[in-house]
């Protein structure tokens, strides 16, 4: 696997993968792990709902319980014009193949415009995300897991625990 990484940076491999960071510590940094949200935000003041949709977000995609997280970045002609982004595929024009896509790509999540994720959240409900029922994702929520299925609002994802505070 790093030999291929190395061939994609060609010249420049080794510069990028021996870099070194000199203005802060690696001692300060606390790696991703299985237990990051409550390593990093236990004691902080977040509140008892935004840590539970941290470990949500933690706990869903292919990466789930491992302290990574995958988001699907989605651009409709915020910063560029959507006929740029999209002429090449314009299903993906569509918020409801967006999330799709997400979900077959094993995301934790899509980032996009408030007005793409209302969209899709609206297709959730319906039924037409990733073959689910009508009112799955009640609330307008949803978190694929691993599996393919997709979570109700307050079921924890991958069949793990909720958050306990």
């Amino acid at each position: 696997m790093i030999e291929k990484i190395r061939e994609y940076l060609g010249a420049e491999a080794d510069y990028l993968l021996n870099h070194e960071c000199k203005t802060i510590p690696k001692e300060r940094l606390t790696p991703p792990s299985p237990t990051s949200v409550d390593d990093v935000f236990l004691y902080s003041n977040r509140n008892n709902q935004v840590l539970r949709s941290l470990q949500w977000l933690l706990s869903s995609g292919r990466l789930a319980g491992t302290g990574y997280v995958s988001i699907l970045p989605v651009d409709q002609g915020i910063e560029h014009s959507a006929g740029a982004s999209f002429a090449k595929n314009p299903d993906y024009f569509d918020p409801e193949n967006i999330v799709k896509l997400a979900i077959e790509g094993g995301c934790n999540a899509v980032a996009s415009t408030l007005g793409v994720l209302e969209r899709a959240a609206v297709a959730h409900l319906r039924g037409h995300v990733h073959g689910g029922e009508p009112g799955a994702g009640e609330g307008g929520a949803f978190h694929p897991r691993q599996d393919g299925h997709v979570s109700r609002p307050g079921e924890p994802p991958g069949g793990q625990q909720p958050l306990q505070r």
